[in-house]
């Protein structure tokens, strides 16, 4: 299973179109996507168990958040795709897609500020977190396509859209 998870994991990261088609089939994507985030964020959080900074309550806090941000991002993206631009796709199987399209987004959150003093956070961030907005941006365009079955233009739309939707609600909820 974990081989699995990660090749997944692996092939999202690289924004491969076909996983996403396969995906759409199996009944294992949801739990998939959480287990693929949930390794990500141990493998982030071990690093600071190493410099000594040893607490369970940050692993379990970022893999909820996670967990409530990408349900809500696909959430939205469904909502949009299917009433605004009429796609047909389902609920459950967007949502399930978009744990593994919102993966760069974890891995940024895990590794990206894990690794770096405080006193880089700043200037890093300002690099790393619209490279991760972007690369999650482009796999939500990828699961507007497959599973809600709405061409290029509208999906783009469809991703922005929910990405704002999201970012409003990650300013209310966290």
């Amino acid at each position: 299973m974990l081989a699995r998870v990660a090749r997944n994991g692996l092939r999202a990261l690289r924004l491969d179109r076909s996983l996403y088609q396969e995906l759409q089939f199996s009944s294992e994507t949801a739990g998939d996507a959480v287990v693929a985030m949930a390794l990500l964020l141990v493998v982030g959080w071990l690093r600071l168990l190493f410099d000594g900074r040893f607490s369970l309550s940050p692993l379990l806090s970022s893999i909820l958040s996670s967990v409530v941000l990408w349900v809500v991002a696909g959430a939205l993206l469904w909502l949009v795709a299917t009433k605004l631009f009429d796609g047909l796709g389902g609920i459950q199987n967007t949502i399930s897609l978009a744990g593994f399209a919102f993966l760069p987004w974890v891995l940024m959150s895990s590794f990206g500020f894990s690794l770096l003093s405080w006193s880089l956070r700043v200037s890093v961030g300002a690099v790393l977190v619209p490279i991760a907005l972007l690369w999650t941006g482009l796999g939500m365009v990828l699961v507007a396509e497959v599973a809600v079955g709405v061409e290029r233009p509208k999906s783009v739309h469809s991703a922005a859209i929910a990405a704002v939707g999201l970012w409003a609600v990650r300013l209310l909820l966290f």
